[in-house]
């Protein structure tokens, strides 16, 4: 994002661009004798106003540069353009000539142009600067190698003093710093203003006074140049008109010439943007993430995949066998089914599926050492590490919801909701995804999708980071309003308009009395469909419950009776012994805590099964019962339902763990966040367990029945011609009055 801070000092000299220097590009150079102000190390800036008229010299156009080119040839610095027109700088960095060069190949400078270019390097980040913007960094860490060569200006000087790279064209104010200004300084330079009074200020060649040959250095350290063949000129640089200058921005200003960072942009209403499947897709100007660090998230609704090759969310490749590229995709039914991965370098793939029709936030990183990861939902499914100076740049278009030709052309039906590239790793662990990315200076595309006052497509969708990284929109896709509300059809509040849920759901009305669960041993259960517990893996978690054993069932396995479980994560049961027992999976291997007690059958315990990846630990009625050390890392198999009552080992039903119990008031916490909450209050009638947590784990129950719980237990026990004491109400008019006295 351009974000511009203009500071002037009390000792800046604010200038006049009165003349520049024409260069012939024949023996047309400006000298510099050798000193050691000009043998620099650590740090470097150099800006200058340029306009070539040719690109054609030999490998370079030297715009300032202290190298030889003859015999041992050391480059301490070079800025220059190359014969393509792209920006350049060098410099070696030790006695043996090992040299480096920066090109930013995605900014090429037209001819006969003003343009103010800079780099900065800092021994981090090697940075060129074209008219006040950022275009291209890398990552270097070696220092300068000073030498005694004479520095130029149009020219590389060499002893015997042949040509190479010479100028052509036009050079205005140049500056030389020890330092590697910030983009606030550049501005500041950009818009003449100076401080002359900075200790890092090398030398200041302003332009401004006709000498026939002697360029004047203004920084008071006597670095002035003797002239060889330049001729003075009064063409300069236009002067700068500040303001917005991206037409589609509301507050563009068509008398600008440079972009001040204050565009604004309309936005007309929260709208997604949906892609047929047959022609649509966004078209946008090539980005180059070679070298940096980076993110690229967007929010996707899909619905399950038809398409039977991979299909791409977003991508910048063209060529099958190209490894110069990125991507993300989803897979076809021939390839990850639904599932995401990436494309170019690593290997990435997400655990489980996204095509349900559901929002899905999905997020690509690689950090500053190579390191991949990939988030959905915020959640880490895969991670890879692969070289940050793989070349990515292959210079093709960006396009999002597929349209390149991989093939042949494909697309997808889906629908988008944001997308963004920055460069940064935004997310280093696990996270809580939201809406309205943030934007800031290290955002170098992000689309929000606005609706125009008639409520049609706009054919441009709108980069809000403010770099005019629009993308053009083809096939006619069209807009969705986004409604907050909330989302799930078994809340008392559902608003089917609602596209997107607010956390604003109430499951009261689901509340007809206090009731228990009871599941008979034989064949009841209860099964959790969603499976919303992606964040599982890795992670702490504790379950609550209020648990009745009334008689242990016998089993032809491991003869356990399941509470719940959650196969290859984590289980609680209990024993042929009447203890209880917890347990935490890794894959095959796992590690468990069991109860000292033995708990009595008929009478209600309050259990807590809690691991917080330190310990394992069972709570009885609210007192420490039990624990054990353990630093067993849980595992998710996605596919693997949580069940309750009962735990199916692969569908065979001989190997099933039936309990014979009473359950109420369930919770699963996942890192402290509640997953699922079981309040088991929908009798006497319903066939669903509602989930109040707010994530949609509804439990379907097979079986069981409702128990009305007794209001006073201690009152009530159960007759021994009764196995609960919800059958003794319904058969014994002298209990249930008994009640219905006791509840008034």
């Amino acid at each position: 994002m351009k974000n511009y801070f203009f500071t002037i000092s009390l000792f800046a000299f604010i200038y006049c661009q009165d003349y520049s220097l024409s260069f012939d590009g024949l023996n047309d150079y400006i000298a510099i004798s050798d000193n050691n102000s000009l043998d620099i190390i650590d740090g470097i800036t150099i800006t200058a106003w340029i306009k070539g008229s040719n690109w054609q010299n030999l490998e370079a156009n030297a715009i300032l540069a202290k190298r030889n080119f003859s015999g041992d040839d050391l480059i301490n610095y070079q800025f220059c353009v190359s014969t393509e027109g792209y920006l350049r700088f060098g410099f070696s960095s030790d006695e043996y000539n090992y040299d480096h060069w920066i090109t930013d190949d995605s900014i090429k400078l037209e001819l006969n142009t003003w343009y103010f270019v800079a780099v900065t390097y800092d021994r981090n980040y090697v940075r060129l600067y074209v008219n006040g913007n950022e275009v291209y960094s890398k990552f270097e860490n070696d220092p300068l190698e000073p030498n005694s060569n004479t520095l130029s200006i149009g020219r590389v000087i060499r002893d015997n003093n042949s040509d190479y790279a010479e100028w052509q064209g036009s050079l205005s104010d140049i500056t030389l710093w020890n330092n590697a200004l910030s983009i606030e300084n550049l501005h500041s330079i950009m818009i003449n203003t100076i401080d002359l009074s900075h200790q890092n200020l090398i030398a200041f060649w302003d332009f401004d006074s006709e000498t026939e040959n002697l360029l004047n250095d203004n920084s008071g350290n006597n670095n002035h140049g003797l002239i060889y063949g330049a001729e003075w000129s009064t063409e300069i640089p236009n002067i700068l008109t500040y303001g917005c200058t991206d037409p589609y921005a509301i507050n563009y200003n068509i008398n600008s010439n440079w972009d001040d960072g204050s565009c604004v942009y309309n936005d007309n209403g929260d709208f997604s943007l949906s892609f047929d499947g047959v022609d649509d897709w966004i078209e946008a100007q090539s980005i180059n993430l070679t070298g940096f660090a980076y993110t690229i998230q967007t929010w996707i609704k899909i619905s399950p995949v038809d398409f039977p090759h991979q299909t791409n969310i977003i991508d910048a490749y063209e060529i099958s066998g190209d490894n110069r590229r990125w991507g993300i995709y989803i897979g076809g039914t021939e390839d990850h089914y639904g599932k995401v991965a990436i494309s170019g370098p690593g290997d990435l793939m997400s655990n489980e599926r996204i095509d349900d029709d559901e929002w899905h936030h999905v997020a690509l990183t690689r950090d500053i050492n190579g390191i991949y990861n990939l988030y959905i939902d915020g959640i880490i499914n895969a991670s890879d590490n692969t070289d940050i100076n793989f070349d990515l740049n292959n210079g093709h278009s960006i396009k999002i919801g597929s349209g390149h030709d991989f093939f042949g052309t494909r697309f997808m039906e889906c629908t988008i909701d944001e997308i963004q590239i920055c460069l940064i790793d935004r997310y280093q662990s696990n996270f809580s995804p939201t809406r309205n990315f943030e934007i800031d200076e290290y955002t170098l595309l992000s689309y929000k999708f606005i609706g125009g006052s008639n409520g049609d497509v706009p054919n441009v969708a709108i980069d809000f980071s403010g770099n005019d990284n629009h993308g053009n929109i083809y096939g006619g896709a069209t807009l969705i309003e986004n409604y907050q509300g909330c989302t799930d059809e078994l809340a008392c509040n559902y608003n089917e308009e609602a596209t997107e849920s607010d956390d604003s759901c109430d499951y009261t009305c689901h509340n007809n009395g206090d009731y228990s669960l009871s599941f008979d041993g034989l064949d009841d259960y209860v099964e959790i469909t969603n499976n919303n517990f992606d964040n599982l893996a890795g992670n702490s978690i504790s379950v609550t419950i209020d648990y009745t054993p009334i008689s242990f069932i016998p089993t032809t396995n491991s003869n356990v009776n399941m509470i719940i479980r959650k196969q290859k994560s984590f289980r609680l049961e209990l024993l042929p012994d009447n203890r209880i027992r917890g347990c935490i999976h890794n894959i095959n291997n796992y590690e468990c805590v069991t109860s000292d007690i033995h708990l009595n059958d008929n009478q209600k315990y309050s259990i807590l099964f809690d691991y917080d990846l330190s310990y394992l630990k069972l709570y009885i009625d609210g007192v420490l019962n039990s624990q054990q050390s353990s630093s067993i890392i849980m595992t998710l198999i996605p596919t693997e339902k949580v069940t309750i009552g009962n735990s199916f080992w692969y569908a065979e039903e001989d190997l099933t763990y039936y309990s014979r119990c009473l359950l109420d008031n369930l919770k699963l916490h996942i890192n402290n966040e509640i997953i699922l909450d079981f309040k088991f209050n929908e009798g006497p009638y319903s066939d669903r367990v509602v989930d109040y947590s707010g994530n949609e784990n509804h439990g379907t129950i097979n079986g069981a029945t409702w128990e009305l719980n007794d209001l006073n237990p201690n009152l009530h026990s159960v007759p021994n011609e009764f196995s609960t004491i919800q059958e003794a109400i319904d058969t014994n008019d002298v209990l249930k009055n008994e009640i219905i006295e006791n509840e008034q």
